[in-house]
């Protein structure tokens, strides 16, 4: 059964890494690797960017969060209703079932 873990789930994973270290640099339960220094540093320079931006020009760092937040939300809620239609339909399926069994 395929994962469906294509650049996008190669980029969640590599997210979730760089995610581990700011963790562990804010946190500091534990110490960083050298090879985590390099994705900090970029990750940093990058947020004091946006930030610079971000007081400069709004507009410009709110339009693209206002995008990937709206893309964010209808992917859970999606995903949401197609696990309570699942859900709802194995009820109905079991229902069937155990009264046709009982019968």
């Amino acid at each position: 059964m395929p994962t469906g873990m294509g650049s996008g789930g190669q980029l969640i994973r590599g997210a979730s890494g760089v995610g581990s270290a700011v963790g562990a640099a804010v946190t500091g339960k534990r110490p960083l690797e050298s090879f985590e220094f390099r994705p900090l540093i970029t990750f940093g320079a990058l947020l004091l960017f946006i930030a610079a931006i971000g007081f400069w020009k709004p507009q410009i760092v709110i339009w693209p969060v206002g995008l990937v937040l709206a893309a964010m939300g209808l992917q859970i809620l999606a995903r949401g209703l197609h696990g309570r239609r699942r859900a709802r339909a194995a009820e109905v399926t079991a229902r069937a079932y155990g009264s046709t069994r009982s019968a």
